[in-house]
């Protein structure tokens, strides 16, 4: 790669041979000299996530809503176009902006970037990322056993405790927010309890680690 002069000249049947108008020489035979850049390598290419990711070992987890921008640079001939394929599917799409995978299952996905200078050198570069879709499922117990029921729901003495938990499928989450009746949003730290007699509500709200939502009403009656 770089550049490189070529110098050319032309001989007939009979043996004349274009005469040097510089050196009025035929015997250097220097005739036309042109410089021309040899390009040998294709854009280098790279991408950025945008949005909820969270990144456990070596693995980056992204939401629908998180954006993939695709990136190249060429410094020598120039970018002529971007594509890539999803999984390997031959069906090559070209890049026209940022994009996001809210179409695919939730899993492990390849994505495979293709770039080409503006002399058609083509350089690829793959990489992964899993998509996750799925929103926590939000699991609560009491620590005494109902009295009976009032209106289908439930009924509890004044001293029986709420414990909330979660399980996530893929990347987890930390916090955990409830509103009793209609109080503040809080923050979950440990059991819930001085409920007050009559019908509660517990509101339950919770995030895993790329933002999938996932809401629960609890109801009961306190006698």
């Amino acid at each position: 790669p770089g550049w490189h002069t070529v110098t050319y000249f032309a001989v007939d049947s009979t043996e004349n041979v274009t005469i040097d108008k510089i050196t009025n020489n035929y015997y250097q035979y220097r005739m036309k000299v042109d410089k021309i850049y040899v390009d040998l390598n294709g854009p280098t290419l790279n991408y950025n996530i945008v949005g909820p990711r969270f990144t456990r070992n070596d693995t980056v987890f992204i939401s629908p809503k998180t954006k993939i921008y695709l990136k190249a640079y060429d410094a020598e001939s120039g970018v002529k176009s971007i594509a890539y394929f999803i999984d390997g599917k031959p069906l090559e799409h070209p890049y026209k902006g940022p994009f996001t995978l809210a179409d695919l299952n939730s899993g492990l996905h390849k994505i495979t970037i293709v770039g080409y200078d503006n002399v058609n050198n083509r350089n690829i570069k793959p990489f992964e990322v899993f998509l996750d879709k799925n929103a926590p499922k939000i699991l609560y117990n009491f620590d005494l056993m109902a009295l009976g029921t009032q209106d289908s729901l439930p009924v509890y003495t004044q001293k029986t405790k709420l414990f909330l938990s979660f399980v996530d499928d893929f990347t987890g989450t930390s916090n955990i927010f409830y509103r009793l009746n209609n109080g503040k949003l809080t923050l979950y730290k440990n059991y819930i309890t001085g409920f007050p007699k009559g019908k509660n509500t517990v509101f339950v709200e919770v995030y895993d680690k790329v933002g999938n939502k996932a809401t629960k009403k609890i109801e009961f009656y306190i006698q």
